[in-house]
């Protein structure tokens, strides 16, 4: 009997790694035959790595705008063991590959890596069981009940603006020489915090109380998030086993990291659950017949929402979602909800440190506002310098850079602008050859369509500071930009909010853009109003560091994680 498991053990093992060598294999061979050896690019500088070690070592977008000011708008370039990727910056064709979200899906290896962190949640699943998940869970998200989370988003940022300044009257951090109420803050790890505790409260209706230094639940939760977005970049090991899956029964020290880290994540997340159901269950939403309405609950959390929702009696079967699809949402709020928002809000305060005469223009604009220190969410967005402030950092320093995607069938990708592929020939859109190229350079002339697995690189910074796009000062840092009529050019771009591409487009553009706007804008104006800020450090000593998030480091001190020292000065009095 043991003999015969045994064998039974190594004839499974051997199919799935037969399985994952074949499709290697068939990676491997790939660009000898793909459509893609037409499309000009930079030269690998490693077969086994192609040009991901020039990528890793420089700053985010940094070769992608290299890349594009050789190449042109249709590039490409090598990733492991001499696959092609491809890399678009045409505008027409960013359209239609985020129109069609069901023909060109995230990666096999990055969904396995965010699967591993947060769970089959929304940013993971793809096809019909993303529509049927975000169906459930639009509601949640519309204006309607953002207008209900904006108390939720001032109680918590001013509860940070109290701490703050109690902190510097009292000399509690590190203060400036000759400088009265100013000290030493670092923003990255404060903004972090607050931000957990909004999407705590907003999300879940649960106070992690990060925001108290003594509180442990909340510590622990803010050091898990650390791990996690430490370990989101995978490493060379998670890499080749992302490649063989069989390899991971031997998980690396990121795997066996994120895997102790997501144990807190569920127990949380489980408790969370199981508190939303019961009191839905416990509440006047059940009516007498046992069954929910999802018009009578009127809790403001995004959890109880889509609970509520899961469970109403009108929803057919079908389109319910299972207990542990609905689990795996709340690591997807609580890291993606809560990262993305405190990432921004620190890369907005970096840029008013470095444009004095932008903070002071904002700043007058804020005091100026008739309704206080909680104005209602039209007034804070019919705030236009402010709005402005806020588009401009966004597309600067958008926290997600870039978004990768596979085609799932050949497709014709059409291009707004001309390219030239290696052979010196100018096209207009993506060519793919179905048979041996006897004649290349009259075949090349050809518009046909990509294949079936080509891997396509959408560099979001790249295209937030394109100089065709954004005209010549693309990169520099002027909101004024957005006070005035957009030219053809912004408008093209097909991006869900703001003419970029920041929270992406499509269908699987953020569910959540709206919320995270709103808690910007909210943790700007509080914070704005009651501070004024300078760097710490000279400009050149920050670094932007890119995980899943883009984020600002200490050159010097890249391994202690994200930071951002900001002197901060307390202007209580211009604030009332």
């Amino acid at each position: 009997m043991l003999y015969e498991t045994l064998w039974t053990a190594v004839f499974v093992v051997s199919l799935i790694l037969a399985r994952d060598i074949a499709k290697l294999l068939r990676d491997v061979i790939r660009p000898y035959f793909s459509p893609l050896r037409t499309v000009p690019g930079p030269r690998p500088t490693s077969w086994l790595r192609g040009n991901l070690r020039e990528i890793i070592k420089a700053d985010p977008s940094e070769m992608h705008d290299e890349w594009e000011q050789e190449y042109g708008p249709v590039l490409k370039y090598k990733v492991m063991m001499g696959q092609d990727r491809l890399s678009i910056t045409d505008v027409r064709a960013l359209g239609h590959i985020l129109a069609h979200s069901m023909d060109y899906e995230k990666p096999r290896t990055v969904r396995q890596s965010l699967t591993d962190i947060l769970g089959a949640g929304l940013l993971v699943v793809e096809g019909e069981v993303h529509k049927q998940q975000r169906r459930v869970m639009s509601p949640a998200f519309g204006t309607p009940q953002i207008r209900a989370l904006m108390e939720t988003f001032f109680d918590k940022s001013i509860q940070m603006k109290d701490i703050w300044l109690r902190k510097l009257r009292s000399g509690e951090f590190e203060m400036k020489s000759g400088a009265a109420q100013t000290g030493k803050i670092e923003v990255a790890i404060w903004l972090s915090r607050v931000t957990i505790d909004i999407i705590g409260l907003a999300g879940f209706g649960y106070d992690f109380e990060a925001l108290d230094e003594q509180n442990k639940s909340g510590g622990e939760l803010n050091h898990t998030f650390r791990v996690l977005l430490q370990t989101l970049r995978p490493g060379f090991v998670d890499t080749i086993q992302g490649f063989l899956p069989i390899t991971r029964i031997f998980p690396s020290a990121r795997l066996r990291e994120v895997r102790a880290a997501r144990k807190t994540l569920d127990r949380v997340g489980k408790r969370l659950l199981e508190e939303r159901k019961a009191a839905i269950r416990a509440s006047t939403a059940v009516g007498s017949d046992g069954k929910i309405d999802r018009k009578l609950f009127q809790d403001k959390d995004i959890l109880t929402l889509l609970v509520r929702a899961n469970m109403a009696s009108d929803l057919p079967e079908n389109a319910r979602m299972t207990d542990d699809e609905v689990l795996a949402q709340i690591p997807t709020f609580l890291l993606a909800g809560h990262e993305t928002t405190s990432t921004a809000v620190t890369w907005i305060l970096y840029a008013l440190s470095l444009n004095p005469s932008v903070q002071d223009k904002l700043r007058a604009e804020l005091l100026a506002c008739s309704e206080g220190d909680r104005p209602s969410m039209e007034t804070l967005n019919g705030l236009p310098y402010l709005d402005a402030v806020v588009r401009e950092t966004m597309r600067l320093y958008s926290p997600v850079s870039n978004a990768i995607r596979v085609a799932t069938k050949a497709d014709v990708i059409p291009t707004e602008q001309e390219w030239v592929d290696v052979h010196g020939v100018r096209r207009s859109g993506i060519p793919h050859v179905s048979q041996p190229m006897r004649h290349p350079h009259v075949l090349t002339c050809l518009l046909l369509s990509i294949s079936k697995g080509d891997s396509i690189f959408i560099p979001i910074l790249t295209i937030n500071r394109s100089k065709t796009i954004w005209g010549e000062d693309a990169r520099e840092y002027r909101p004024e930009r957005w006070l005035s009529d957009l030219s053809p050019a912004f408008t093209t771009v097909p991006g869900v909010w703001g003419n970029m591409l920041s929270f992406l487009g499509g269908n699987r553009a953020c569910i959540g853009w709206r919320f995270s706007l709103f808690e910007m804008k909210v943790l700007v104006y509080t914070l704005v109003r009651a501070f004024r800020f300078e760097l710490a450090v000279k400009a050149e000593d920050i670094q932007m560091r890119q995980s899943v998030v883009t984020r600002p480091h200490l050159r010097d001190k890249i391994e202690a994680g994200p930071q951002l020292p900001v002197w901060v000065t307390a202007l209580v009095d211009e604030a009332s």
